[in-house]
């Protein structure tokens, strides 16, 4: 499943730089200059092992070597806000609000190639198997070939802020911020199968492929929409306040989801539709990510300048319990975890860090 979107500017806050602090014996904190402000999305290529960063205020995408944490700079065009990695090409799509653009990335030449939107793209999400592109903009859903470079684009509610895709299935499931709306597209028809209405002011999504359920945020009512993608039926869940990213573990059927307003994270079992447990964190958390190879969940506490870290595996005693607090920059914000090479990182306001544990 791949899934983006722009990160809402209503929620950030202005910052000074990270000062990564080693607080507990097993993780290896380490701090890396962006070379860009106002980083808002991160993507991981884990093949290649390059993680690529969205500078909005600085109209540039810092790639790292995930090898050797060497990075730089890609020029891109005004306000990148969303980013994603098509890893069977080695393309990288960055979604430019202001310019109306989507650039292409060519991951191994780094050559950039624009599209023209049409619109104000809000974010981005690529189909390895079909080699189509979706782009969320703020009047519908734009679709590239890949391939051919050909556009199409279908209306859909206002304000497409993120946007997932089923690669089992081949659907697309696009959030319509202002109006609580999903539109699930068809991707081999490209056309629109449906329109589903969802909680006040939805904001994120994630699916398991492995039990098709498309699981949005919905901010203002305290709870997310389960979308069972056989029917299009929905339940909801009520979580904590201000629920915002949510992150699947398909192997358990779990998946996570970080609380704003009530600083802690809801734990919901995918079979029963229920919340199993509520577990504190620290303040404003922000981002959630699931290592599949490990199961630990981590969360960005956004207010407390940390990273919570929980214990995810069943069979373990400290299950779904807080086993580190990790201490990192100012505002952490986005977090993505390569299950490959063990590594988690995040953005804050003017630089990204990372931390390995050992």
């Amino acid at each position: 499943m791949h899934v983006a979107r722009r990160t809402l500017s209503t929620l950030l806050v202005i910052s000074s730089l990270l000062f990564p602090v080693l607080s507990l014996a097993r993780a290896n904190v380490t701090t890396l200059q962006t070379g860009g402000t106002n980083p808002q999305g991160i993507a991981i290529n884990t093949v290649t092992n390059k993680i690529y960063i969205v500078n909005s205020n600085s109209a540039n995408v810092t790639v790292i070597n995930g090898a050797t944490n060497q990075n730089h700079t890609i020029p891109v065009d005004n306000n990148p806000v969303a980013i994603d990695v098509d890893e069977a090409t080695n393309k990288i799509y960055v979604a430019d609000h202001n310019a109306r653009l989507v650039t292409i990335i060519d991951g191994q030449t780094e050559s950039t190639a624009p599209i023209t939107v049409g619109d104000y793209p809000d974010s981005v999400a690529v189909d390895p198997v079909t080699n189509k592109i979706y782009v969320g903009t703020d009047n519908g859903i734009l679709i590239i070939d890949g391939a051919t470079r050909q556009t199409t684009f279908l209306s859909a509610p206002r304000r497409v802020v993120a946007i997932a895709v089923n690669t089992v299935t081949n659907k697309i499931y696009a959030v319509s911020n202002d109006s609580s709306k999903v539109t699930v597209v068809d991707g081999l028809s490209g056309t629109i199968d449906a329109t589903i209405t969802v909680g006040a002011n939805p904001n994120m999504i994630a699916i398991n492929t492995l039990t098709n359920r498309i699981y949005v945020s919905d901010y203002n009512v305290q709870g997310v929409t389960i979308i069972h993608g056989e029917d299009n039926s929905t339940t909801f869940v009520t979580t904590g306040n201000n629920p915002w990213v949510i992150a699947v573990n398909p192997a358990i059927n779990k998946f996570y989801v970080a609380n704003y307003g009530s600083n802690n994270a809801s734990v919901i079992d995918g079979s029963s539709e229920s919340v199993d447990t509520n577990i504190a964190v620290q303040t404003r958390p922000w981002g959630v990510a699931v290592n599949t190879a490990d199961n630990l969940v981590y969360v960005s506490n956004n207010g407390s300048n940390s990273v919570s870290i929980i214990q995810g595996d069943p069979r373990d005693p400290d299950y779904n319990m807080v086993v580190q607090t990790v201490a990192v920059g100012r505002n952490p914000q986005a977090i993505v975890a390569n299950p490959v090479t063990n590594l988690r990182c995040e953005s804050g306001r003017q630089q990204l860090l990372g931390h390995q544990l050992r």
